[in-house]
């Protein structure tokens, strides 16, 4: 949708176009179809979570690697505290799993991640200072998790009770607290009851609230009102045509990532990450680079086509695809050779394809090589 006349709505409707859209974009992307995946010009060019949080990249490694083989772990809280305290995957994966808490070899894996110049905290969150000389990931492991690991406790009965008890920690307010008892849900068998009516208000949603309801975007609110407000808007967008159902976190994401596309669009600001949203227009023999690395990846890592399927991802006409679609065989013959529609593409190294995890549950992208392959990244 042209931009002038997504300006042109009243702020709930702009609310839910922009949940609309940001989803239908993870839609198409899961689908595999081509760039672009909008026409959108905000949500083409800058990056944004998705409607619901567990379709985070971030959220669906640790549901991979933490969260669902570790699930009910003693060390879960401290588990969660220390994902979101850094939200890096390869932080994470240096650390590894805390099954016994050590958090002075935890200390020496960051500071050598340090030294050598590694990322160890993603900017999705403002991780505060609380100790003026001492480097800021050693006040993560010290004065935040270490604390929380000897002391905290879970109620998997309810979200807001957990979070009750994380906001008595120093370094978690509000916000950050609820982004880890959000991790909680899913990495604790519990009721978890309020999961559909509760979710802690933080400074990007407060303002997302504040656009909904026409209010200066400083204003404070108090988390009663903000809660009110949002089981409001909650009960009566809780269903919206074509999304799974949201809980109340999701919903509260959405007041903050809206409040990120309604700078944009109001020449307030910009979101602080760039998305490669546009076309790849590179090709090759006429076809598209990201068709020529989907293909490519289908027939080395030996997943047989159809060649309905090769036409779809390809573009090529069915009648001029040869018999066989599936992996090369070792004792291939010339005449074999001849059937595949893109002999130039049977020898690689080393590409990059989209495809669903085991579940479904959403798109991952994969390095696929002849030995098999590897998950590196999704969105």
């Amino acid at each position: 949708m042209h931009l002038d006349e997504v300006r042109k709505m009243p702020p709930c409707a702009r609310f839910i176009y922009w949940i609309k859209e940001r989803h239908a974009i993870h839609v198409r992307r899961r689908k595999g179809k081509l760039k672009p995946w909008t026409d959108d010009e905000i949500l083409l060019k800058y990056k944004f979570c998705n409607v619901r949080r567990i379709h985070d990249r971030v959220s669906q490694w640790l549901l991979d690697n933490w969260y669902g083989p570790f699930q009910d772990h003693p060390n879960m809280l401290v588990a969660c505290t220390l994902a979101r305290q850094f939200n890096v995957p390869e932080t994470l994966e240096a650390v590894g799993f805390p099954e016994k808490w050590e958090p002075k070899k935890i200390a020496h894996i960051l500071s050598k991640r340090q030294d050598r110049g590694l990322v160890n905290y993603s900017g999705a969150y403002m991780i505060a200072a609380l100790e003026k000389d001492r480097p800021k990931h050693e006040q993560s492991i010290w004065s935040v998790c270490d604390p929380i690991a000897k002391r905290g406790k879970i109620d998997s009965s309810s979200m807001e009770k957990t979070w009750e008890c994380l906001c008595q920690f120093a370094g978690l307010g509000s916000f950050m607290a609820g982004q880890v008892v959000a991790d909680l849900r899913w990495a604790v068998t519990g009721d978890w009851a309020d999961a559909r009516t509760w979710a802690p208000a933080g400074p990007g949603s407060i303002r997302g609230a504040n656009r909904l309801y026409e209010r200066p975007l400083d204003k404070k609110i108090r988390q009663e009102t903000f809660l009110t407000e949002m089981r409001r808007l909650y009960d009566q967008f809780r269903e919206i045509d074509g999304i799974p159902p949201m809980e109340m976190m999701d919903f509260q994401n959405c007041h903050c990532e809206w409040d990120k596309y309604e700078r944009a669009l109001w020449n307030e600001g910009r979101p602080k990450q760039l998305y490669p949203g546009a076309a790849e227009i590179k090709t090759v023999d006429g076809l598209r680079k990201q068709q020529i690395d989907i293909l490519q990846a289908l027939q080395g890592a030996g997943v047989p086509l159809s060649r309905k399927q090769i036409s779809d991802i390809s573009g090529v006409d069915q009648s001029k695809i040869g018999d066989f679609a599936g992996p090369r065989p070792a004792n291939q013959s010339e005449k074999t050779k001849e059937k595949w529609p893109f002999p130039s593409l049977i020898d690689f190294g080393h590409v990059v394809m989209d495809t669903y995890d085991v579940n479904g549950r959403d798109l991952q992208m994969y390095s696929i090589t002849k030995s098999g392959k590897q998950s590196i990244t999704q969105e």
